[in-house]
């Protein structure tokens, strides 16, 4: 599931979706949603904005996309290493990860 940059002012009024823990809650526990969420990029105006990257792991998506790759990288680097992101987190993002990918035969 690709979440949305928009803002859902009755659900988060401060966080576009994709930076929503509240949106990511509800989309789980509430809807019962267990499959790959996906951002849209990074880069595009609504997420313009310090530690994007950060918020978008923190809020609960699986799978980041980001143009500048570089940058984001370093951010979750200096996020584990701060302390602000557990690298359990990203331990099971990737396995979540590769686990659809097993199933869906692309990897063996």
């Amino acid at each position: 599931m690709l979440v949305s940059h928009n803002i859902v002012t009755s659900i988060d009024s401060e966080n576009p979706a994709t930076l929503s823990k509240e949106v990511h809650r509800i989309l789980q526990e509430t809807l019962g949603f267990t499959g790959i969420i996906i951002t849209d990029d990074l880069a595009m105006e609504a997420t313009k904005m310090p530690n994007a990257t950060e918020k978008a792991i923190l809020a609960g998506n699986d799978l980041i996309i980001v143009t500048d790759y570089e940058n984001s990288i370093n951010e979750v680097k200096n996020a584990i290493n701060e302390g602000r992101i557990d690298i359990n987190v990203i331990d099971k993002m990737a396995f979540k990860i590769l686990s659809w990918k097993y199933y869906k035969g692309l990897i063996k």
